[in-house]
């Protein structure tokens, strides 16, 4: 029987790069993709903790925006393209076990709608709940047998420590063409069992990876988020010592004025929003020279996730 299987399946990881040091862990994934029959995996390097897999993979375009998207995809008659299987890994070793009984051994399946998502690691699950807003059902994958007798994947993270290359691309391959469920042991997972995110919310943001322009980012609630756009100035402790402009956009911040302004990035979860810290090019020029702002940029890459109470 010959199964149709996407070609591109989509991997986004806390290991490997595009380039130079670490290209040799993005190119092992790819290659066991390969062996497993999928020709052009789509491997993405999103940084180093499960909030930078979690951000990178959620992270969206303004609700109007995706409407038309959807519309324009009606129009052309195309198949909707959260139907194909992502796969996220990002598991610490480090990290203390926050689930007795889905360990970061464990590959986590969790659907909503249309979409599912295969997941290495309970925290990258945890903000993935936060960024999504709401999930259908969220289960572990602890094996995959290809028969009765022998075990294709004795455990997901038997005998290996990279789980991202060994054992995710195949389980994805098998996602993605309809067959993980006769094959896999599986059960179900109450979510909130995994330790929530962002837990204490009132006026707090959360670091997120700068933008290529060197602009830092936050993310808050929409009730956090309207009481610093309806201030004139406010100051994060732990993320600069100077006061921030508030601005509504990023055409009225003021060249050298460090400011705060409402970023493009979005959410499922509409509760939730992202707001730049930065400044504007200075005139005449096409990068960022803010010597501040670059020093901040740097500050915040080595503390993604962190949070910060905002004072007004």
């Amino acid at each position: 029987m010959i199964i149709s299987v996407p070609q591109n399946l989509r991997h986004i990881t806390d290991v490997g790069a595009s380039s130079g040091n670490g290209i040799d862990s993005t190119l092992r994934i790819i290659d066991q993709y390969q062996r497993a029959g999928i020709s052009f995996p789509e491997i993405i390097s999103a940084g180093q903790s499960p909030f930078h897999v979690a951000f990178a993979a959620i992270t969206t375009v303004s609700p109007k925006a995706r409407d038309s998207a959807d519309r324009v995809r009606q129009l052309l008659a195309q198949n909707d393209y959260s139907t194909v299987p992502v796969a996220l890994n990002s598991a610490p070793r480090n990290e203390g076990q926050q689930l007795a009984d889905s360990q970061e051994s464990h590959i986590f399946r969790l659907r909503s709608g249309n979409k599912v998502e295969l997941i290495y690691g309970p925290q990258v699950v945890a903000w993935i709940q936060l960024f999504r807003g709401k999930i259908d059902a969220l289960e572990v994958i602890e094996s995959v047998g290809i028969d009765s007798v022998n075990d294709l994947i004795e455990n997901t993270s038997n005998g290996s420590q990279f789980r991202s290359a060994e054992h995710l691309p195949l389980v994805h391959a098998l996602q993605a063409a309809g067959r993980l469920d006769e094959r896999a042991s599986t059960r179900e997972v109450d979510p909130s069992e995994i330790q929530e995110a962002f837990a204490d919310q009132f006026n707090r943001v959360v670091i997120v990876p700068p933008d290529e322009y060197d602009n830092g980012r936050v993310v808050a609630n929409r009730g956090t988020i309207q009481r610093i756009l309806d201030s004139q100035t406010v100051w994060i402790p732990g993320i600069t010592d100077h006061e921030l402009d508030v601005r509504d956009s990023l055409t009225k911040v003021h060249s050298g004025r460090l400011s705060i302004w409402p970023s493009s990035n979005h959410f499922p979860n509409e509760d939730l929003g992202v707001l730049n810290v930065g400044t504007r090019w200075r005139p005449g020029t096409t990068s960022t020279t803010d010597q501040v702002v670059i020093a901040l940029s740097k500050k915040l890459k080595s503390t993604v996730g962190d949070q910060h109470k905002v004072q007004f």
